[in-house]
């Protein structure tokens, strides 16, 4: 898979491989020859390899959406990420749901 690496949101495998790990959301911040320098969603810049990058974050999940069923990538990370980006925005309980009372007495 071929990367535009500067200044992309890319996915990044789990940086500890257990049961319940999944893959991280990453800006591209620099890169040499080998390998490819990020800031992940956990706050940490790191140096990884090229494999370690899995693919091209959808626009949809770079910033977040208010309703998960827009996102372009519906997968467990997206949603997870969604979930910190509205969390840090403090837009976790927002109500979608709309009740009618017509014709109700």
């Amino acid at each position: 898979m071929v990367f535009n690496l500067q200044s992309e949101f890319v996915w990044i495998k789990p940086p500890r491989e257990a049961e319940f790990e999944v893959p991280l959301g990453a800006r591209v911040i620099s890169r040499d020859a080998k390998r490819v320098k990020v800031l992940d969603d956990e706050g940490n810049e790191v140096w990884i390899s090229v494999a370690e990058m899995l693919r091209p974050m959808h626009s949809t999940s770079i910033s977040g959406v208010e309703d998960m069923i827009v996102l372009g990538d519906l997968q467990e990370h997206a949603i997870l990420r969604n979930l910190l980006i509205r969390y840090y925005k403090d837009l976790i309980y927002v109500s979608t749901c709309i009740t009618s009372n017509a014709g109700v007495n």
